[in-house]
C-alpha cells in the first residue's frame, strides 16, 4: 500500500523501545518523570520536595504493579519518553487501579459490568510523557504529552505528512507491554485534549466517567485493544502498522467465517 509517510521506516530510523526492565533503567524512567512532572510542573500535584532522590515514584512502583518502557532516540542514545502499565494486582485482584481510586463509583460500572473480562486482562496506561526535548513543535512544550492542542482538518492532513510523532512510539510501547502480558482492557486518565488529538490518529477509548481532578481535569475512559486496533487499522492504517509491527503484534483477524466467530465470540 502506497502510504504518504511510512510511518513504521522513520519510527525505526530515530526511534527505539527499551523495556525498563532493570534497576538502572527503571531509574532513568523514575528520572525522567521527575523533571517533566516535578521541576517542569507539566501535571499539577507533583511537588520536587516530595521526591528527595528526584526520582517520582508512586505506590503502585513500589507495589511492583507496574512495566515500564523508555522511548530512546537512536541518534543521540538520550530518552525521549517513557510509560508504564498499571496491571492487576496478583494477589489481590480485587484492588484498584489509581483511576478507580481516583473516580470511585463516578465509573459507569454497568459499561465495565457488561463489557469487562477478568480483572487481570486490566491494566491502565499512565505516566506517558516526553522529554522536553521532544516537545519541540507549536504548542507542546506545556503538555507532558507533547501532545498539542486540537488541530484542524487542513492541519491535520500536514501532519500526516510529519515525522512521527514521538507519542505514538509511547503507545506502541504500551501495545507491547500489553501483548506480551496478555492485557486485553486499558484504563486512562485523559484530559479533552488528548483525547481528541489520539482520536485524530484513530486511538479512541471511551469515556466511562464525568471529568474528575486527576492530576487536572480528566475523564476515565476504557478501551478492549483488540477493537481499538481494528478501528485504527480501518481509518489510519499507516499507525496501525507502527503499532502492531504490521500486524507482528495484535495481528488483524483474518476475513473469514472462523475469525468472524471468534469476534463474536469475544
Amino acid at each position: 500500500m502506497s502510504l504518504p509517510h511510512d510511518l513504521v521506516t522513520h519510527f525505526m530510523q530515530y526511534f527505539e523501545i527499551v523495556p525498563a526492565d532493570t534497576p538502572y533503567l527503571l531509574e532513568q524512567a523514575f528520572r525522567l518523570r521527575y523533571e517533566v512532572y516535578c521541576q517542569e510542573g507539566c501535571l499539577p500535584g507533583f511537588d520536587p520536595l516530595d521526591y528527595p532522590d528526584g526520582l517520582e515514584r508512586d505506590i503502585y512502583d513500589y507495589q511492583h504493579r507496574s512495566v515500564h518502557c523508555l522511548l530512546r532516540h537512536r541518534p543521540t542514545g538520550t530518552n525521549a519518553g517513557t510509560v508504564r502499565l498499571v496491571l492487576a494486582d496478583p494477589v489481590q485482584p480485587d484492588a484498584l487501579f489509581p483511576i478507580e481510586v481516583a473516580a470511585g463509583e463516578q465509573i459507569d460500572r454497568n459499561y465495565l459490568r457488561k463489557h469487562c473480562a477478568a480483572r487481570g486482562t486490566i491494566a491502565e496506561c499512565s505516566r506517558l510523557l516526553l522529554s522536553r526535548k521532544f516537545r519541540a513543535r507549536a504548542g507542546e512544550a506545556r503538555w507532558a504529552d507533547g501532545v498539542a492542542e486540537v488541530i484542524d482538518s487542513g492541519q491535520e492532513r500536514d501532519e500526516r505528512r510529519a515525522p512521527t510523532h514521538p507519542v505514538l512510539g509511547l503507545l506502541k510501547a504500551g501495545m507491547i507491554m500489553s501483548w506480551e502480558r496478555q492485557v486485553g482492557y486499558w484504563y486512562a486518565g485523559m484530559e479533552p485534549r488528548l483525547d481528541r488529538r489520539l482520536r485524530q490518529f484513530a486511538f479512541a477509548l471511551r469515556p466511562i466517567s464525568p471529568e474528575i481532578d486527576y492530576h487536572g481535569p480528566c475523564r476515565a475512559h476504557w478501551g478492549y485493544l483488540s477493537d481499538v486496533l481494528a478501528h485504527m487499522r480501518e481509518r489510519r492504517p499507516e499507525v496501525w502498522r507502527l503499532l502492531t509491527g504490521d500486524g507482528e503484534i495484535w495481528p488483524a483477524p483474518r476475513d473469514d467465517g472462523a475469525s468472524e466467530m471468534q469476534r463474536k465470540a469475544s
